[in-house]
């Protein structure tokens, strides 16, 4: 990237605006070395298994509250939100 903005400083950018550039690169850098950390750190256990419990709880209950605004249309609704929800 730094070559790309030398080219950049040689074509014509001026110093100041080259300046900002480096900067916002470096940031940019830094934020994705941060992600990344986040991206390759396991996940607990402990919290895949709750967060499985609560959404299987979440999505019984769902045809329930959806009976009254969906009427009989709540069954292929459900249906296909547990559908999706299954090939995540």
């Amino acid at each position: 990237m730094s070559q790309t903005l030398q080219r950049a400083l040689i074509t014509g950018m001026s110093t100041q605006m080259h300046a900002q550039a480096e900067i916002i690169v470096k940031e940019l850098s830094a934020v994705l070395a941060e992600s990344e950390k986040i991206l390759y750190t396991p996940i607990p256990i402990s919290f895949t298994r709750h967060t499985s419990r609560i959404l299987t709880m979440w999505l019984f209950t769902l045809s329930f509250s959806l009976w009254l605004p969906l009427g009989w249309c709540m069954i292929p609704a459900v249906f296909l939100n547990k559908l999706g929800d299954a090939w995540d």
